[in-house]
């Protein structure tokens, strides 16, 4: 059975390429389990601070350092700070606010 760690002080993150256009930067990332558990991180230099984000699949949020306002395709808007957890379902549409700087912990399902 294996095991996976992750922590945020040694974490190796990489740049993280725009989904709708791989030329620009939607901040960085470091893999904690392949695929599935990430840290992600964003602040004024590599990422707009409002940007459209689209689940495209079921994701647990952890903000571990700023904050976010997400605005839900149809209106609802959630805010999120530094150590507020979240579960969003696949295929939503949003649009999302950042301060920054933003780090969060994803878990990604199938």
């Amino acid at each position: 059975m294996k095991h996976y760690v992750g922590n945020l002080d040694s974490a190796q993150f990489q740049p993280f390429p725009h989904p709708a256009d791989p030329s620009l930067s939607a901040g960085e990332f470091a893999w904690i389990k392949e695929d599935r558990v990430s840290f992600w991180r964003a602040n004024e230099s590599n990422m707009p601070q409002v940007a459209p984000y689209p689940f495209l699949r079921e994701e647990i949020i952890h903000v571990l350092e700023g904050a976010v306002q997400i605005e839900i395709e149809g209106g609802e808007t959630i805010s999120l700070k530094e150590g507020d957890v979240a579960s969003f379902d696949k295929g939503l549409n949003s649009t999302w606010t950042f301060t920054f700087p933003f780090t969060k912990l994803s878990v990604l399902a199938d």
